[in-house]
């Protein structure tokens, strides 16, 4: 009985030691996020990649520092899968093929909360054992510059409620333009021009978020609309 129990112990810990050998985070990444209140998409990233041999698919969980800021919500999505907000745990297991890498983003909404707190990001087998994990850390705060603030402010997309289509006010040093639902997938990204308008006569009813990225790459302000069908 103590032989077969010595074996069982020893098949879950090669196990766990297998899986945290296989499944590594990339090197070289960023996990100390800036962003500013007004921004509902501030985006952490955590890259990770399987190793050569065959391995089970496995599970997610976010944990939240307890002195996050009130009013703070993420969001995550695994490769071009997300979900609500408030989903800190993985609804459908994972499955990394061999050599290939995936991309986990944690979305986080502010709701125009200064603060800075660090959530830790779990990566675990189906039956509970922790992998590895990753901290990613979030300062919010406003912008320090006049003249940023004021770029800001003269940025504005309309008509907003709009039906078919959206215009952006003060768009000379806007280079790209991006739009997400609410849930952070990319509906579209197209390079501006003066002027320019875009469709959303497709869109579903709701709202939505554009991203304005300026010619130097930087990114101005994120615009929240409401996409209608009623005139």
């Amino acid at each position: 009985m103590a032989r077969n129990l010595h074996s069982i112990i020893f098949l879950l810990l090669f196990t766990v030691v297998s899986v945290s050998a296989q499944l590594s985070i990339l090197p070289d990444q960023n996990f100390y996020v800036e962003g500013t209140p007004d921004n509902p998409l501030v985006t952490g990233k955590i890259d990770v990649q399987m190793g050569g041999v065959p391995l089970d698919a496995f599970d997610w969980e976010l944990v939240v520092a307890e002195d996050i800021p009130a009013g703070w919500r993420y969001s995550v999505c695994v490769g071009k899968t997300c979900y609500i907000p408030g989903v800190y745990n993985s609804p459908e297991t994972v499955l990394i093929e061999m050599n290939e890498s995936e991309l986990f983003t944690i979305y986080l909404n502010p709701n125009g909360v200064e603060g800075i707190s660090t959530i830790n990001f779990i990566f675990k087998t189906t039956t509970g054992e922790e992998i590895m994990s990753q901290e990613v850390t979030y300062d919010i705060s406003t912008a320090s510059s006049t003249e940023e603030l004021a770029t800001e402010a003269e940025l504005v997309l309309y008509p907003n409620p709009t039906v078919d289509f959206f215009n952006i006010s003060n768009d000379d040093n806007i280079a790209q333009v991006s739009v997400f639902n609410i849930l952070g997938k990319e509906m579209f990204t197209y390079e501006h021009e003066s002027g320019q308008a875009y469709s959303v006569a497709d869109f579903n009813d709701g709202y939505y978020l554009t991203r304005l990225i300026d010619k130097a790459g930087k990114s101005l302000k994120v615009i929240r609309f409401n996409k209608t069908s009623k005139n």
